[in-house]
């Protein structure tokens, strides 16, 4: 028999905090592109990691980065750095040096940008409060779901059956690979209980679109 995975402590663990030069400590997303930089997204903007420094990113190509929410990162497989921000722009594209930003005028409705991935077959996919994104090389697309009509979505998985997994405020919805359909696998549902929030899981599965 092989060795016995023991989680954490088979790894040596590190903390970085405001002491070590990270603007502040909440860390909202994490990517790390294909030259081996980290770049985390933080309540406070865009931070760059060489494994020693942590540099706030407030400018990149002549475009100022707010010093708000970055909520999503992606390091494509086309070298290109997607950055979720806050503002008329949801979303940036960081490739060979050069930003493009993402808004009403390429096909992105209002909302900054909570969830990116990108599948196996190199196809993007956004989120927002305004639903569920596809990128077709210059402009983002909604996805026509009567499913996800007026659903923010805010997490999105490919599973290893290549379905396309998209949680929502109150469900969770998987999309088969090859397939327009959403089915609707679960629904949640927040309530305060003795000061403690509570989520109620029920068991539906239903095929919609």
């Amino acid at each position: 028999a092989g060795p016995v995975s023991r989680g954490l402590d088979d790894f040596t663990v590190r903390t970085w905090n405001e002491n070590d030069g990270l603007s502040v400590s909440r860390i909202t997303a994490i990517t790390q592109d294909h030259d081996g930089y980290l770049w985390l997204g933080t309540d406070a903007g865009l931070v760059k990691f060489d494994g020693v420094r942590f540099v706030p990113v407030t400018d990149l190509d002549g475009v100022k980065l707010p010093v708000a929410p970055i909520p999503a990162l992606l390091s494509a497989s086309d070298r290109s750095l997607w950055i979720g921000t806050v503002g008329p722009y949801g979303l940036a594209r960081l490739r060979n040096g050069r930003v493009t930003q993402y808004g009403a005028d390429r096909g992105l409705r209002p909302g900054y940008v909570i969830a990116l991935l990108e599948d196996r077959d190199h196809v993007l996919w956004a989120g927002n409060a305004s639903g569920l994104f596809t990128f077709d090389g210059d402009r983002w697309h909604q996805v026509t779901d009567p499913a996800l009509a007026g659903s923010s979505v805010l997490a999105l998985h490919q599973s290893r059956d290549g379905s396309l997994w998209v949680a929502t405020r109150s469900s969770v919805f998987r999309r088969q690979a090859g397939d327009g359909a959403s089915a609707l696998m679960d629904t949640f549902d927040y309530r305060r209980e003795n000061e403690k929030n509570i989520v109620t899981l029920t068991k539906q599965v239903q095929r919609l679109g």
